[in-house]
């Protein structure tokens, strides 16, 4: 009975959630064919930008022509700018950390002579929490130090460099950890970046999986990778770019333990992205991304750890009984719906089609984001989110422990205190998620904590 009534709970709420989405997706859309029929107006106390704020904290102009690449990356928590002079034109996300103002600004002054940009900046998070399910218990307290060099030595050349230093004391029962886990310091991305062209721009090093925006599909790890940008079109309200990625996923190897005979061959991840984002004015935008990826075969060492985080394995030594190749599709409309209010819809599926059973191969991620914005320096947002990942949907050890990695279903609801004029941001996450039982998983419910506090990265 129980279940059933989950099931019915569940219906209905998609309904709900389409509904808002569809709403949002084209009732902005007439508004913007004819402002004047809108009845939404944006009042001058409220133009608080991005840029304004990114000047409050560096105390240094930027220029207008050039503010548009890495600015959202020091203040990626506003959904909004309410500023009709802005340039609303959005870079391809695997080029934002280029567009910072500051780094634009130097750049214009150095194009033609013989100096060279260096930046840096740094950024700290502290938090507590606590994580319990039939695999790991895990009760910390965790400090982490985030060290980001940004640098330009020719015309069209730029490195980027982001390590991160992290601390934790407590209790931690882990069965498996995922690369980067224990105390110590870890590379979050090291590239090198060729500006070849206006349109196109090259990558290569070990680049941050995020830049994908698919949480589902991989989390926020490093693979060694060569990425190319391509931008198809670029205005004043829409955006669209493909970006195309070749990369070789972290694996790690030990024969004896895995009674392996022989090394396994390099794996490779292939992913097409298009990226397009609609921002035709300043109370409305929308981002749409669709990602296919494939995965060649991969190593019993990383088959025999996802099978702990809920892929179907088989055979000694480890092996994944499914591929992996399919498609990602992310939709995420934002929608000021009063000066001071504003709401944020996310809507996440990904399909795994190579060979696995119908009811193993989907996930799907749904959220709702209410910013309210108390004053013009304090920001307050609730979030809630659902998400359903079945077993073999994406190769469990890649994907974001931030939903259980895979063969899990279950809430999040979070509450995020922004204080833009501290640059800092207080928060509270709760998870709670049960195993996809009628997949085999070995997994229980899984309770998640999390309390923390950070700033945004500044200047060093």
């Amino acid at each position: 009975m129980h279940g059933v009534c989950k099931k019915q709970a569940w219906v209905i709420l998609k309904k709900v959630l389409c509904f808002l989405m569809l709403s949002l997706l084209f009732i902005p859309i007439s508004l913007a064919a004819d402002p004047g029929k809108s009845q939404i107006k944006i009042s001058e106390p409220q133009e608080e930008t991005e840029a304004t704020l990114n000047e409050k904290i560096n105390k240094e102009s930027a220029n207008p022509q050039i503010i548009e690449i890495f600015n959202s990356t020091l203040f990626d928590k506003t959904f909004f700018d309410t500023s009709s002079k802005r340039k609303r034109s959005r870079p391809s996300p695997s080029l934002m950390w280029l567009h910072d103002p500051e780094i634009q600004e130097k750049r214009s002054q150095v194009i033609g002579s013989e100096s060279n940009i260096f930046e840096s900046w740094w950024k700290i998070n502290l938090g507590g929490f606590s994580l319990e399910d039939d695999l790991d218990f895990t009760q910390v307290i965790r400090t982490k130090i985030n060290t980001k060099v940004i640098t330009q030595f020719m015309d069209s050349f730029f490195a980027k460099a982001e390590f991160e230093l992290f601390t934790s004391s407590g209790s931690i029962q882990k069965i498996y950890q995922r690369i980067g886990e224990t105390n110590g310091i870890s590379q979050r991305e090291i590239l090198l970046l060729w500006r070849a062209t206006n349109w196109l721009t090259i990558q290569v090093g070990a680049i941050n999986q995020g830049f994908l925006q698919s949480p589902l599909l991989l989390g926020e790890i490093p693979f060694p990778s060569l990425i190319k940008n391509i931008e198809l079109f670029k205005g004043e309200q829409h955006n669209l770019s493909l970006t195309l990625q070749g990369a070789i996923p972290t694996t790690f190897s030990d024969k004896h333990s895995l009674r392996v005979q022989e090394l396994a061959k390099t794996p490779l991840l292939l992913t097409s992205s298009f990226f397009w984002h609609y921002d035709p004015n300043s109370y409305y935008k929308v981002t749409l991304n669709s990602t296919l990826f494939h995965y060649s075969p991969l190593p019993s060492d990383i088959a025999l750890a996802s099978k702990f985080y809920g892929n179907t394995v088989v055979h000694q030594p480890s092996v994944f009984k499914y591929r992996y190749s399919g498609f990602y599709i992310g939709l995420e409309p934002s929608f000021q719906i009063f000066p001071n209010v504003g709401v944020k819809l996310k809507a996440h599926y990904i399909h795994n089609t190579r060979d696995t059973a119908p009811n193993h191969n989907r996930g799907e991620l749904y959220s709702i984001q209410i910013p309210f914005d108390i004053t013009e320096n304090i920001r307050i947002t609730p979030v809630f989110e659902y998400f359903r990942n079945q077993s073999d949907s994406a190769v469990a050890y890649y994907n974001s422990e931030r939903y259980g990695h895979s063969s899990r279903t279950g809430f999040v609801g979070e509450v995020i205190l922004n204080l833009y004029n501290r640059n800092l941001e207080v928060g509270f996450r709760h998870l709670r998620s049960s195993a996809v039982r009628e997949q085999g998983s070995l997994k229980t419910d899984q309770i998640y904590y999390l309390l923390f506090l950070r700033t945004n990265y500044a200047k060093i």
